[in-house]
């Protein structure tokens, strides 16, 4: 029996769960979905310190950290001693 050597092949176990993609399309979106699946699962298992990451992260990264920090920026100890 020869073996078509591009063929993908598929464990025996639960053959259900496991299929080889007839395109690239369907490959593509099976991949997709699983890494979509798989950043949901990490995203509900979080625990409070990353939270609090996410939580000051969207902070820094907005735009009224931008408006607060000009301010306080000219407030340095180097602008206090040049005056």
């Amino acid at each position: 029996m020869s073996r078509d050597p591009g063929a993908v092949r598929r464990p025996d176990s639960n053959p259900a769960h496991y299929r080889t993609p007839d395109t690239v399309e369907d490959l593509t979106k099976r991949n997709v979905e699983t890494v979509v699946r798989l950043e949901e699962a990490a995203k509900a298992n979080r625990d409070t310190t990353d939270r609090m990451a996410d939580l000051i992260n969207r902070f820094c990264g907005s735009f009224r950290f931008v408006w607060v920090h000009p301010p306080r920026l000219s407030q340095t100890p180097w602008a206090m001693l040049t005056r």
